[in-house]
């Protein structure tokens, strides 16, 4: 043991004996073996001249004997005796005896000794638990005792049995028992040394001054030392001595210092295994890192490079890329860029700027990176850049492509004539193509961004859009057409969408529209459709007028033929009476047959622009007169009154033919359609330089839908679901014929009623003067 003298003795005899005894007996071994124990015996006490060592070792009660002996040169030294006991190294009669010098200035040199050598073996120490064996071993060796543990705090708070030198299993577990007291490791936190008495699981603890004189402590004692680490409970250190003991100021010092030492180089332990910790992360991270990190000094000088990343990616090794530099990396159009953020970043440390540049590889094509620039000042008070890179050429050239592909997309949609929309599943509206949108609705795209979809539209066509919408997003596309609203003249306009359904990255589906404006196509398809109503209107008129005017020219032509063919085989028979009879009944029909041709012939003249009118000053009033005489025969069969309100004379430009045609057509068509008993009335009256001439009737009346169909072509109205007594026939030309005829004379026709059953009043003016501008 460093500082200690011993030797073995063996039968009586010194069998070896270390340097520090021979040092302090001031002799060779050989003399010192052949005095044996007469060098001993002739030390001498301060009490006694003589003392037989031998006795005292043969009846063992040498044992923490101090005693003062002179030295080889004479010189007195205090020293103490102590025999190991007999159980742990007496063999076949041999015992080993140590000496311990006890002068001031070799417990300094030992002390000395003890706490350089520990200095040694911390220095290189990196695992705790040697730390804390060698603090058990020096304590141990410094205090010249030969029991003690160490135990040692691990994460969660436990305690675990770093070494043990001669300790007791059961009192090393009794003192792990006492370290679950919570007391007692808050006193121990506070720096306190303990005087301990464990036995049979029970404990009595006594706190001590760091600083003692002759600390006096019974048989079975042990000290507990705490090993403090920043304020931190880190070890905890046992020591036991068999006998009482007296332990002095100096000695619990060194020991102290011990501790402190321990808890110095576990602090540096725990510090470098983060360090440890962190650097292997670290490494691991940038040595399998994809991306490029480069460490460079203020000139851009390239002073490390993660070279896997490097030669994987640009194909350089390290010291080809230092040799290069980073400056002839860099693409021409980028250097100015690098520089100007690598100025900025040093002159900020701390900073970090973000960089998109190029990289020229070792086959000499360029690559796309994001850089990130950083920097910092090293132990040497240096500026460090550091630049992580990372490879963005495939996103970068993707990126490129995209914007080329929305460059054609933007300029396709912004000339676009067609409306072009993206919408959401649910129908909001997430792109619209501005011009033709403000030109063709007169709304902003950025307006209605977010908005649902239907707000363009007429609210009559909203839910089928809804329907179309779900259609859509089922089918893949579809095709609708709806009305849109347009804001600069609250109209609507008739677009034809067509649509189909994308998905994006997302995997939402959206719907992409394309509607075309067919107003103009509508307008189209809405007058063809009611020029087409309207021709098979006509189309059915001109059956229905032929199959009518097919009537009623039979129905005259059956009397006159029936009445000639009668008066052919029986005029001899017949008395003159009769004769007289048939051919009243011939002229009527031949009249009445006369009559429809010639309306015919005036239809086929005003259709084709053939209408003849010979107008002269005429007095209107006889020509009245004599029509109605005409209808007597007609009025009295049907039990009318036939009415005149007229004066004597009245003069106007008129054809009087015509004139009268056009009478005749109204006077017909008031006698047919008024029930019997009803009245008729023909009134006239100037007002304004215009002859009005109206034919009044108490008949069934016409209906406003009537009214706009009266004057038309081939319009003969409906009067079947009439119950009514009135005459339906006719070809349903007569009021057209008499309408151009009156517009030919410069006047206009018109019928006025109340509606069903409430009678008609067809009026009819022309000029009482000849215009002659």
């Amino acid at each position: 043991m460093l500082g200690l003298g011993y030797m073995i003795v063996k039968n009586g005899a010194v069998t070896y004996a270390n340097a520090s005894l021979l040092d302090l007996a001031g002799v060779s071994f050989k003399d010192f073996q052949s005095q044996g124990f007469k060098w001993i015996k002739n030390f001498t006490t301060r009490h006694s001249t003589s003392l037989d060592i031998g006795d005292l070792i043969e009846h063992g009660s040498i044992n923490g004997l101090g005693l003062w002996i002179l030295d080889g040169g004479g010189i007195p030294r205090n020293i103490q005796f102590q025999v190991i006991p007999s159980s742990t190294v007496q063999e076949d009669g041999q015992t080993c005896l140590i000496i311990r010098n006890n002068t001031k200035e070799a417990l300094l040199k030992h002390h000395a000794k003890i706490k350089d050598s520990l200095a040694i073996k911390l220095e290189g120490a990196t695992r705790m638990d040697f730390i804390c064996k060698y603090c058990l071993e020096a304590a141990l060796e410094l205090a010249c005792w030969e029991v003690g543990s160490i135990f040692m705090r691990i994460e969660g708070g436990d305690f675990v049995l770093v070494d043990e030198i001669s300790m007791d299993e059961g009192y090393n577990e009794n003192i792990r028992n006492i370290l679950q007291d919570t007391s007692f490791l808050n006193d121990l936190s506070t720096g306190s040394v303990f005087s301990l008495q464990c036995n049979d699981g029970s404990h009595e603890l006594t706190p001590i001054q760091c600083v003692v004189e002759g600390l006096a402590l019974i048989a079975g004692s042990s000290l507990v030392f705490p090993i403090i680490v920043k304020g931190e409970l880190n070890a905890v250190l046992i020591m036991q001595k068999g006998n009482g003991f007296t332990l002095s100021s100096g000695s619990m010092e060194n020991l102290l210092s011990i501790t402190i030492q321990g808890a110095g180089a576990l602090a540096r332990a725990r510090l470098e295994s983060k360090l440890y910790e962190h650097h292997e992360k670290y490494r691991l991270i940038y040595e399998n890192s994809t991306d490029l990190i480069f460490s460079c000094d203020e000139s851009i000088n390239i002073n490390f490079c993660n070279e896997w990343a490097l030669q994987k990616i640009l194909g350089y090794n390290l010291g080809e890329i230092m040799e290069i530099g980073l400056d002839r990396l860099v693409h021409p159009n980028d250097i100015k860029l690098i520089r100007a953020t690598v100025k900025h970043v040093l002159n900020h440390i701390g900073t970090v700027q973000q960089r998109e540049v190029r990289l020229k590889g070792k086959n000499g094509l360029f690559r796309w990176f994001e850089f990130k620039a950083s920097s910092y000042l090293n132990e040497l008070g240096q500026r460090i850049l550091l630049l992580v890179g990372r490879d963005i050429h495939e996103k970068k050239e993707n990126q490129l492509v995209l914007q080329e592909s929305e460059d054609r997309y933007r300029i396709i949609t912004s000339i676009a004539h067609d409306l072009i929309a993206i919408i959401s599943a649910g129908g909001h509206i997430e792109f619209l193509n501005e011009e033709a949108h403000a030109s063709m609705l007169g709304i902003e795209a950025s307006m209605m961004d977010g908005k649902p979809f239907k707000q363009l539209l007429d609210p009559a066509d909203a839910d089928s859009f809804d329907y179309f919408r779900e259609s859509c997003l089922v089918k893949g596309g579809g095709e609708i057409m709806v009305r849109m609203k347009r804001a600069f003249n609250e109209d609507v306009a008739w677009f034809e969408l067509v649509a189909n359904t994308l998905t994006g990255k997302s995997g939402t589906p959206k719907i992409i529209m394309i509607a075309r404006d067919i107003t103009e196509r509508k307008k189209l398809e809405y007058m063809l459709e009611r020029e087409n109503e309207r021709l098979r209107k006509v189309e059915k008129l001109r059956r229905d007028f032929i199959s009518t005017t097919t009537h009623e020219l039979k129905t005259p032509l059956s009397s006159i033929c029936g009445a000639s063919d009668f008066l052919h085989d029986h005029i001899d028979e017949l008395p003159k009476k009769e004769v007289r009879k048939f051919i009243t009944l011939m002229v009527r029909g031949s009249r009445r047959l006369r009559h429809l041709v010639d309306k015919l012939l005036d239809f086929s003249r005003i259709d084709s622009q053939r209408l003849v009118i010979n107008k002269k000053q005429t007095n209107i009033i006889p020509i009245i007169k004599d029509i109605a005489e005409s209808f007597e025969y007609q009025v009295e069969s049907r039990k009318l009154s036939l009415e005149l309100e007229i004066p004597m004379v009245l003069e106007a430009p008129a054809d009087a033919s015509r004139f009268g045609q056009v009478l005749t057509n109204l006077i017909s068509n008031a006698i047919k359609n008024t029930p019997p008993g009803g009245v008729i009335k023909i009134k006239t009256k100037v007002n304004g330089g215009m002859l009005f001439i109206a034919v009044e009737d108490t008949g069934i009346g016409i209906t406003k839908e009537e009214k706009r169909e009266l004057f038309g072509k081939f319009v003969k109205l409906d009067r079947s679901h009439v119950k009514k007594n009135i005459d339906i026939r006719g070809t349903g030309i007569g009021l057209f014929i008499s309408r151009e005829i009156i517009h030919a004379h410069g006047g206009r026709i018109w019928v006025e009623s109340s509606g069903r059953d409430k009678g008609s009043t067809f009026i009819f003016n022309v000029p009482l003067h000849e215009d002659n501008g």
